[in-house]
Parts: structure tokens; sequence; C-alpha cells
């Protein structure tokens, strides 16, 4: 439809200016026709699209049920395993056991003095270096060094 509108347009001859206007005119009933499947079709979409999005929130929603479920088994696995002292516990071909937390440095940034901080136009720090001279025994107030706490894994 678009090619032979293009095509009537392009044709700059004013004798076949009625030709046009009689092409255009027959053109009317089968562009209206043409708009009213494509309108439907739109319509289609927009529900399609309505109700997937309907699905991803519901599939969400359930994602994270099931997210909560898990951590509540895991910390009643984690329970046992402490009133029972073990890192560790082979469950048939499952096995729970305790990773070491990832230590982190915890900045009060007000308590921490100026020298620490690199001369920018914001006061900034790095807390790998913190962490660097913590580990060789400097003291800095406002720095500590903070283990994380374990967390339980199953593979």
């Amino acid at each position: 439809m678009k090619n032979q509108l293009d095509l009537i347009y392009s044709s700059e001859n004013e004798e076949n200016e009625a030709l046009k206007q009689d092409t255009l005119a027959s053109l009317i009933p089968l562009i209206e026709d043409k708009a009213e499947y494509v309108a439907k079709y739109i319509r289609e979409q927009e529900l399609i699209a309505k109700v997937q999005k309907e699905e991803a929130k519901a599939l969400t929603e359930a994602a994270k049920k099931t997210e909560n479920r898990v951590a509540k088994l895991m910390e009643q696995v984690d329970y046992c395993m402490n009133q029972i002292g073990t890192k560790e516990l082979q469950a048939g071909a499952y096995k729970f056991k305790y990773t070491k937390g990832r230590e982190v440095v915890e900045v009060n940034e007000v308590e921490v003095p100026e020298e620490y901080f690199e001369l920018k136009p914001v006061l900034k720090y790095d807390k790998n270096d913190f962490k660097k001279l913590l580990k060789e025994g400097k003291q800095i107030t406002g720095v500590s060094l903070v283990r994380k706490p374990d967390t339980l894994s199953l593979k």
C-alpha cells in the first residue's frame, strides 16, 4: 500500500492530477480496511504485553517467596549445625559448610585524619590502603578491620 501511494505522489505531471485523485479516492476504503486490521493487531499486541507484564510480576513474586523459603531452610540448617558444633555437614550428595566471611574496612570519615585522604576536589580515601596499614599494625582513628559473618553454602 505504501509503495502504491509513493508511486502516485511521485509523478509530477498535472495531467495526471485527476488520475491521482481518482486513484487516491479508490484507495481510501482499502486503507481504512488495512488500518482496521492494523488497529486490531496493535490492540492484540498491547494485551499480550499487558499479560506478559502481569506474568512477570507474578513470577517475580513467586521467585521472592521461593528465595525466602530457601533462606528460612538455610537458617534452620545453620541453627542445627551451630547446636551440634560443626562447620561442615555431609548430607548425601550435598555438603553444607561455612565459608569464611570477607574482611571489609569500615571507615568513619569524621574520625579519620586528613593525611589519609587524597587531595582532590572531594576528600577521598582508599580502603585497600587502609586494610594494608591495619594489617601492618598501624592504628588509624576511625578505621577498623571487621570480618563479615561466615556464610553457609550448599554444594
